[in-house]
């Protein structure tokens, strides 16, 4: 699948008009702004520095797409119509004019890795589901429930001291999945799709359902 057809896919399936930039190198330092270069600065691991220069080039892409200016340093996250993710080299980059409550994505290129991970991130009923599944296929749908869940994250505009594993997942075999937060009454969308070497997920946080809950606006 391509860039362009993921993006439409995207739009229609989460009925939000959306546009993807993709970077899978780093910005110029020299077209850095001095704010820009300054925050540059505070990296001190080269892995870091290079995520955040590649993810930096993906943000400008899109920021010059969505016509706005690209200095991306007063730009804070979670932003309700911006959102970035990088992984092994590459960077996404997903926003909209739209009005919305939030927006988020994530990209994970498939690896093996500790499947232990999944008592972190997962719940008991997710984990029961898993263990359904085909052997060949675990490592796989972990990745994919990871993308889910972090992009649902990235969405939430009130995130700041919550984790993945508050965020439960309510049929992963579903081409929209639905994930709502534990107790909080709040509603996600996202669609996943497999592309480039892994696996990619775009969100929309959506009005919360219970009444009087602190994430109403």
């Amino acid at each position: 699948m391509k860039l362009s057809a993921l993006e439409r896919d995207a739009s229609a399936v989460l009925n939000t008009p959306l546009l993807l930039a993709h970077a899978d190198s780093a910005t110029p330092l020299a077209e850095l702004s001095a704010a820009e270069q300054a925050c540059f600065a505070q990296f001190n691991f080269e892995n870091r520095r290079r995520d955040w220069l590649c993810g930096r080039n993906a943000l400008k892409k899109l920021l010059r797409m969505l016509e706005r200016p690209d200095d991306t340093k007063a730009i804070r996250f979670p932003d309700r119509q911006l959102s970035i993710s990088h992984g092994e080299g590459s960077s996404f980059a997903v926003g909209t004019c739209a009005k919305t409550q939030g927006l988020g994505i994530d990209y994970e290129p498939l690896r093996a890795f500790n499947k232990r991970i999944v008592n972190w991130f997962l719940d008991d009923r997710e984990i029961d589901w898993l263990s359904k599944q085909p052997a060949t296929e675990i490592e796989q749908l972990i990745i994919r429930l990871w993308t889910i869940k972090e992009a649902a994250f990235k969405s939430h505009p009130h995130n700041n001291g919550m984790s993945l594993w508050e965020f439960t997942v309510i049929d992963p075999t579903q081409q929209l999945v639905n994930a709502v937060t534990t107790a909080k009454g709040v509603s996600i969308q996202v669609v996943c799709r497999k592309f480039a070497r892994g696996y990619l997920s775009i969100a929309t946080f959506q009005k919360a359902q219970q009444s009087g809950s602190r994430y109403e606006d």
